[in-house]
């Protein structure tokens, strides 16, 4: 659905909304939790008798543990609905009672939906806002109905049913028993129990801990590497490292964002639809590369250690150029470099700036140290690269050209072009061939004409040079054609490349 919002709308939009949020004392960056419990003043106005409504009717009072549990861990709640039985009877600073407020409105119910940590809902429709922006969310207390699988983007720990004899329902039994309707479950002999406010608690507390996990994945992935070295001291080894870092979300060790927060000062939050919500953005994404770094450095110690150092071929480098989502504040940190840094010109693209990135190869015993190279490759030389660097016959045909000469001083085999297709961003071409590179854009739309650029001296591909050059376009063209092969997957098919 497309946004006819202007950015003056949407800032409008958000004043609006944190100057509600700030008379209650709340300071922009701080986390809230919306709780919407549908209670018998719903009830009594749907009279939605014979459905699974009926059985959304809460007491908010079962709620209270919960809503305790989120204040003492330092969370806002925000209590969501526009009718309510009655308000809170828990007070707190942090506790907005927003259901029994006049000032409620359209706007607030779907900003605080889009932008809260999280959303804890019995089923109340206004969760479909915070499932429709990628909201982790919470449903409690609705039926255990078949299509609570919808429900996916979180977690769901709905009412319990018992028979009429005081028996739980096994797992098949609510397979097979999973009705829209409450005559259903009368005419079954089943009857429908509210969870205890203790299970509500346990729920919400679940919830948080997948907020505030302990283990982080880039530390966990880096003490195995350091293990797998470690057994393997005496063998020949190959160590596959792909870390996480500095990918989203953005989550660094805390000494590394308090240095970069020191470093940089105080910064606006990002509370964005995507990802975790970070009061430090621009500090934790700095962290988050100098912690890799860190890493690095770590392995570079653990093959000093075991005396393989000047042994050991490090290749050090990225699968694409940076990323340029709200997240990243890819003009503070120019983050393309040399190259245009837009967000048309970074990740997802063709351009230099979304598929040229840098690579470092250490190897004491054979690499001349502060060395450097222009050499054209590509990832698919790696495996012919690795081949040749273990003397291992490579019977698998692919089109990767060794890099190892290249890196000893030695004579370099080099590709003819590299060519590149991507099924996104409207469908993209390049090809790149010594000094010159052509790029087709919007290719599902229609076939594209070759922008012709000469990296010798336009690097950033600002001027198209196609006009002045049409033998080379030609050739170009032609070597397109000669690279391109229809995708076994259709999901990676460009219409106009198989005409």
């Amino acid at each position: 659905m497309k946004d006819f919002r202007t950015e003056q709308s949407l800032d409008k939009e958000n004043t609006i909304a944190e100057e509600y949020l700030k008379k209650y004392g709340w300071i922009k960056g701080e986390k809230f939790v919306c709780l919407n419990v549908r209670d018998s003043a719903f009830f009594n106005e749907s009279k939605e008798v014979h459905n699974h409504n009926a059985f959304r009717n809460s007491d908010i009072d079962d709620y209270e543990a919960a809503v305790n549990y989120l204040l003492n861990m330092g969370y806002w709640v925000v209590r969501m609905g526009r009718k309510v039985e009655r308000p809170f009877k828990i007070k707190h600073s942090r506790l907005i009672d927003y259901g029994v407020d006049p000032n409620s409105s359209d706007l607030l119910d779907i900003w605080l939906s889009k932008n809260c940590y999280f959303f804890i809902s019995t089923g109340t429709g206004i969760d479909s806002v915070a499932l429709m922006f990628k909201k982790q969310t919470l449903i409690v207390n609705v039926l255990p109905i078949i299509y609570i699988i919808s429900w996916v983007n979180g977690i769901t720990l709905p009412k319990r049913l018992f028979w009429n004899s005081g028996k739980e329902l096994s797992l098949i039994e609510h397979l097979n028993n999973s009705y829209g309707n409450t005559h259903q479950y009368i005419e079954k002999g089943i009857k429908v129990v509210d969870l205890s406010p203790g299970e509500i608690r346990f729920a919400v507390k679940e919830m948080v801990d997948e907020f505030n996990q302990n283990d982080y994945a880039p530390t966990l992935m880096h003490n195995e590497a350091l293990e797998f070295i470690e057994r393997n001291k005496k063998d020949p080894f190959f160590l596959y490292y792909a870390s996480p870092l500095p990918h989203l979300p953005l989550q660094a060790p805390e000494y590394w964002v308090k240095h970069y927060h020191k470093k940089f000062g105080d910064e606006d939050p990002y509370t964005g639809s995507s990802y975790y919500p970070n009061r430090t953005p621009r500090a934790t994404y700095a962290a988050m590369i100098s912690y890799l770094d860190e890493q690095v450095g770590e392995l570079i110690e653990k093959l000093k250690e075991i005396n393989q150092y000047e042994n050991t071929l490090i290749i050090f480098t990225s699968d694409n150029g940076p990323s340029w989502v709200d997240h990243v504040d890819y003009k503070f940190f120019n983050s393309t470099g040399k190259f245009v840094n837009s967000r048309r010109t970074m990740k997802g693209s063709v351009s230099e700036g979304g598929i040229r990135v840098p690579m470092i190869a250490s190897w004491p015993n054979k690499i001349k140290a502060g060395s450097k190279s222009n050499h054209i490759s590509a990832f698919y030389d790696f495996f012919e690269t690795a081949c040749d660097v273990a003397g291992i016959d490579n019977e698998i045909q692919t089109d990767g050209v060794s890099f190892y000469p290249e890196m000893i001083g030695g004579v370099q085999a080099k590709h003819d072009y590299l060519y590149w297709e991507y099924p996104a961003s409207g469908g993209l071409q390049a090809i790149r061939m010594g000094k010159w590179k052509g790029v087709k854009n919007n290719l599902f739309k229609n076939p594209s004409k070759l922008k012709l650029f000469d990296l010798s001296y336009d690097e950033k591909e600002l001027n198209d040079v196609s006009s002045k050059n049409p033998e080379i376009v030609k050739e170009l063209e032609q070597k397109l054609k000669e690279a391109h092969s229809t995708p076994y997957l259709k999901e990676f098919i460009i219409p106009s490349l198989e005409q």
